[in-house]
């Protein structure tokens, strides 16, 4: 038998030559070919008003989780699987491409959305109120014992994209310039801060710079210099706001040059070029950056960036590029999605199910499903319809691989009358296409059904052929497929 590997999914490398896939949909990357994703399941019984902006997951003093959210008008926490409003009085206005950003600080959750004033709020409180009225900002982050924000509007100096600003040391609620207290402000180049990564260190990002900003509590003279800002990576940044994200020391990011990976503040590493990257931006709809999100999952160990592609609607996300950290290898799943976010359940007893679900006999989630278990954070979005949950639902998703073309007999072309895939498990249903020069236009046949022993017949003549599957049901692992020489004749040469 002539075995034909699933290889890594490889968009951006020609059809002909093609050592992975050329599809690769609605699975994820395997260190032998591609695992299953399941459906959608929604986790909250209530969605949110409006487009969900941003969300959060904390736990407080004494280790309970809190989930909070904000669309447009309010900010929400999920209380028990209802999103519960916690608005200040009044309410919200965030602007039609703001979004919110949150980040703990000691026993409180912050957020700031650039259109109202900095919010804060103590796990378990009523509602949020007014962290400070002396700016707005559109970022915000945690550094050390400072509470750093980001591309800020003020009385004083009005909109100032470039200014990084900070609290004073170890309050959260002091802003004014001291010596003493070390708040302070630094105004980089002349471009909108849009993001900041906080942690030991800050990592502040523009669309064309990335800086390490790094404590000192140095003076010059009778100033201080609290911190210093080190440009580590010139003409780099992220796209946008939500085309970034964290884990540890590590931040992933989308940048006009495709996928980058940035470890310490200062070590880049290209991780889409000549795989993803030209497919990616390609694809990616520029008039709706602003609804780029972008999650690393601590379950999987998997980078997953959601953003809108060819055929989205009104700039909702609807690809989701994802990267396995460990392998070192991309996947695409097609789902609509509002925003993604790392998420887990703030803890369920048997009572709150009533609130999930009142029909427990046709509850399809297991009760010792990880979601019910409160604080095990994996990738969580939410739907078209503004509801929360995760990729866990009773049944895989349909997926699509398809592989370049294999050129059977070199320079000649081949009749091919059967093959067989190694997918372990649910149903396939595979596809020939053919095509007798590189200039030509693949042409698919009809969709094909296994035979009793396992096998697809067929009858494709052409110098190359390309297969694809697709899978449905209860698969677990897809890793290539095969076909036997004597299933397989010369034909003529061309030209």
């Amino acid at each position: 038998m002539v075995t034909i590997p699933f290889g890594e999914y490889l968009p951006d490398q020609p059809a002909i030559g093609n050592p992975g896939v050329l599809t690769a949909t609605n699975t994820f990357p395997a260190r032998n070919g591609f695992k299953p994703v399941q459906e959608f399941s929604a986790v909250s019984a209530s969605a949110l008003d409006a487009r969900p902006r941003g969300a959060i997951q904390a736990r407080d003093k004494d280790l309970n989780v809190y989930q909070y959210a904000g669309d447009a008008a309010k900010l929400y926490q999920n209380v028990a699987g209802t999103w519960t409003d916690r608005s200040k009085s009044g309410g919200y206005n965030t602007g039609t491409d703001e979004r919110w950003e949150f980040a703990v600080w000691k026993n409180k959750v912050l957020g700031t959305n650039f259109s109202d004033s900095p919010q804060q709020i103590t796990p378990g409180d009523a509602a949020f109120s007014d962290l400070t009225t002396a700016f707005k900002a559109r970022h915000l982050a945690t550094v050390r014992d400072f509470v750093v924000f980001g591309n800020t509007d003020d009385s004083t100096d009005g909109k100032v994209p470039g200014r990084v600003r900070w609290s004073a040391f170890g309050d959260e609620t002091d802003y004014t310039v001291s010596a003493s207290t070390l708040s302070d402000f630094n105004d980089l180049k002349a471009s909108p801060v849009e993001r900041i990564f906080g942690g030991e260190y800050g990592v502040v990002m523009q669309r064309n710079a990335i800086w390490r900003m790094t404590f000192t509590g140095a003076f010059a003279g009778q100033t201080p210099i609290v911190f210093q800002f080190d440009e580590v990576l010139p003409e780099v940044g992220p796209i946008a706001p939500g085309a970034a994200a964290q884990r540890g020391d590590t931040i992933y990011f989308l940048s006009d040059v495709g996928f980058m990976e940035l470890v310490n503040g200062t070590q880049e590493r290209p991780i889409g070029a000549n795989k993803v990257d030209e497919t990616v931006l390609a694809d990616l709809d520029e008039n709706h950056l602003e609804r780029v999100s972008m999650v690393v999952d601590p379950k999987s160990k998997r980078m997953v960036c959601a953003y809108p592609g060819s055929g989205n609607t009104n700039g909702r996300p609807n690809k989701l590029a994802v990267y396995d950290r460990v392998l070192d290898k991309w996947s695409l799943i097609e789902e609509e999605v509002e925003l993604i976010w790392p998420a887990g359940s703030t803890g369920l007893t048997l009572d709150d199910l009533d609130s999930i679900s009142t029909n427990l006999d046709s509850f399809t989630q297991s009760l010792d499903n990880r979601r019910w278990t409160g604080g095990a954070r994996t990738l969580g979005l939410f739907d078209e319809n503004f509801q929360f949950g995760f990729f866990d639902g009773a049944n895989n998703k349909e997926a699509t691989i398809t592989t370049g073309d294999v050129e059977i007999y070199g320079g000649r072309r081949a009749h091919l009358d059967a093959f067989s895939h190694l997918i372990d498990g649910g149903t396939v249903t595979a596809e020939v296409g053919t095509r007798d020069s590189l200039s030509d236009s693949v042409t698919f046949g009809a969709s094909l059904t296994e035979t009793a022993s396992g096998r697809f017949t067929t009858r494709a003549s052409g110098r190359f052929h390309r297969f694809r599957f697709t899978l449905n049901g209860a698969w677990t692992d897809a890793v290539g497929m095969q076909f036997d020489p004597a299933d397989v004749q010369a034909g003529e040469r061309r030209g």
